[in-house]
């Protein structure tokens, strides 16, 4: 079990890799039963889990947690299924990588500038933040969804987007693309068409 952290008042950065019997972050993560109602992880401005084979759920119990977390990034999860924490009022990067099942929905986060998601299954875009700056998408689920979020979601501040490897039909929204946009980079979208 992964100790209660999120008392630790000071903590800003945290690094979890290679703890191969952890397979869930539950309630204790973030305070023990009897600690006091301070927000958990009051400081923490980036986490990163790397490497977890056995990771399967993060139960996203305190919807107070996290109210500075800047970065989040997870790589290397390949059985985690369980749902991303709902609400990351301060997040501004956020990076989902080689997370084969994850099935989520997208956390509240309205300072999101930065979205990475690469051979992973599909998070539900349901409250798109427009302030996003660079989006990079590899893989049919994911990319998918952000070419429903771009022809739905006026993205003003968009300036980056890459989406890469997805073979099923995607007709492309060229006219819903933000004027904002400075580099755009398609790759292995095999059946991709561009309305007139």
């Amino acid at each position: 079990m992964l100790p209660s952290l999120g008392q630790l008042s000071s903590l800003k950065h945290i690094l979890i890799s290679e703890m191969n019997s952890v397979k869930t972050i539950d309630a204790g993560f973030y305070k023990k039963e009897d600690c006091s109602s301070m927000a958990p992880f009051p400081s923490l401005e980036s986490l990163y889990i790397f490497n977890m084979p056995c990771w399967e759920m993060w139960s996203s119990v305190d919807s107070k947690a996290f109210p500075v977390l800047q970065e989040l990034y997870i790589k290397n999860c390949p059985k985690l299924k369980g749902d991303l924490p709902n609400h990351l009022p301060s997040l501004q990067k956020l990076k989902i990588e080689s997370c084969q099942l994850l099935v989520s929905s997208f956390p509240r986060a309205p300072a999101l500038r930065t979205l990475k998601i690469c051979e992973s299954n599909k998070v539900e875009l349901h409250a798109f933040p427009q302030s996003v700056k660079s989006i990079k998408i590899t893989g049919r689920p994911m990319v998918e969804s952000i070419i429903e979020a771009i022809t739905d979601i006026q993205l003003t501040c968009l300036k980056n987007l890459s989406l890469s490897d997805c073979s099923s039909a995607i007709s492309f929204p060229g006219d819903r693309l933000p004027s904002s946009l400075k580099k755009l980079y398609i790759s292995g979208l095999n059946k991709l068409s561009f309305p007139v």
